[in-house]
């Protein structure tokens, strides 16, 4: 479909980008709004967005509104037209998955401070993609809380419509300190202790290095001692953080293309003990995939890893805040000060497969939840999670 643009209400002007040239051309208004984040997100950026969807080798199209007024960008929308696979279960236990044709909007993909009449603009461009029946859902990937775009999306749909079992997930980010001393003096005595009781821990198992990548430098043999750890590593079981996917492998190239990409390995002993990726944009290190050896876990590599990756941010400077990534996790609430709650949230067509699998993914995030909840007094959810990670580390299932 063609590039459109038409007239909307109060002056604006909505303009529809569906091929990756029409997008090419919205990269001044694009990059603009981008710069007026007080902190942007990478998976923003116009360049990260190209090269996800050169990556996916046509399974995923473009779909991103802008909108301007007297020839000034008010605000763009960037979105994803694809198919997503709805996984039904436990946690770390799919019993079966079903898949719907999808407009996903990606994380951080709202930019500019669009007024209610510019928001009901952009969701109706949106749900257009439903109307058209290509689409049979609308994805909001990870909005924060309260996001007045995603408010209109759910008071325009419908009661069967609208996502029954919204995902909420605290976002972690800390401002970076001036110093370690200052990271220390800021902890508890006890977390402090603790820290560098790993840091300790790992020396004596043997000689440490911290290597670090920056941007392409030397990418190949990062990724080769990357794919080491990761194949002993449960994130690897789960299908998350390093895959080594042609994708996934595509998209790690253009980010070091574009000098974003940083890859920190501990050696033990000259082996590749942990790693820690991250994408530095525009002064935050957005932390992006890390995993230890399994076999190392007594000796807490990836601990120590990420307290030497914060010592070489503060000796090289450059970088004012961290960012951790959404989901909840004890070495986060001990590093951050800083949480935003995010939402997982969906929008679904009026028609009989999406809202079958609306209602039953509410049934199973219910189900899920009541357990979290009865679990958590005891700690019982943090322990069921560490065995079937050693598990997955293991090979087991």
């Amino acid at each position: 479909m063609r590039r459109r643009a038409e007239e909307t209400g109060g002056g604006l002007k909505l303009t529809v980008a569906r091929t990756l040239d029409e997008v090419e051309r919205m990269r001044p208004s694009w990059a603009f709004l981008q710069r007026a984040v007080p902190c942007p997100n990478y998976n923003a950026d116009i360049d990260r967005y190209i090269s996800v969807l050169e990556s996916l080798d046509g399974r995923e199209r473009p779909y991103v509104v802008l909108l301007s007024r007297g020839g000034e960008p008010v605000a763009l929308c960037a979105a994803r037209l694809g198919v997503l696979s709805f996984k039904l279960g436990a946690p770390y236990r799919t019993i079966f998955a079903l898949k719907l044709n999808c407009l996903s909007v990606v994380h951080g993909g709202l930019l500019g401070s669009p007024e209610q009449a510019a928001l009901e603009s952009v969701w109706s461009e949106l749900y257009e993609a439903v109307r058209r029946r290509e689409a049979d859902v609308v994805f909001f990937n990870h909005f924060p809380s309260g996001s007045p775009l995603v408010a209109t999306a759910n008071r325009a749909a419908g009661p069967l419509a609208r996502g029954r079992f919204a995902v909420r997930e605290p976002h972690w980010s800390m401002a970076m300190p001036a110093s370690m001393e200052s990271f220390y003096a800021s902890l508890a005595a006890p977390t402090r202790q603790d820290l560098k009781r790993a840091l300790r821990k790992v020396s004596r198992a043997g000689a440490i290095e911290h290597v670090f990548y920056p941007g392409g430098l030397q990418l190949d043999t990062a990724l080769r001692a990357v794919e080491e750890i990761s194949r002993e590593a449960y994130q690897r079981a789960l299908g998350t953080g390093f895959t080594g996917g042609a994708a996934q492998m595509s998209q790690l190239r253009a980010a070091a293309g574009h000098g974003w990409l940083r890859v920190h390995v501990l050696l033990l002993d000259g082996a590749p003990a942990a790693f820690e990726m991250a994408m530095e944009y525009s002064g935050t290190y957005f932390l992006y995939a890390t995993a230890y050896r399994a076999s190392l876990r007594p000796v807490a590599p990836g601990k120590a890893l990420l307290l030497m990756l914060l010592e070489h941010l503060c000796e090289r400077g450059g970088v004012e805040r961290m960012d951790f990534g959404f989901g909840d996790a004890d070495y986060k609430r001990i590093y951050c000060r800083e949480c935003v709650d995010e939402v997982a949230s969906y929008v679904f067509a009026p028609r009989l497969k999406a809202i079958a699998v609306n209602l039953m993914q509410a049934a199973s995030g219910a189900a899920s939840a009541v357990l979290r909840k009865a679990l958590a007094p005891a700690g019982g959810t943090r322990r069921i999670k560490r065995r079937w990670r050693e598990r997955l580390a293991r090979g087991e299932r």
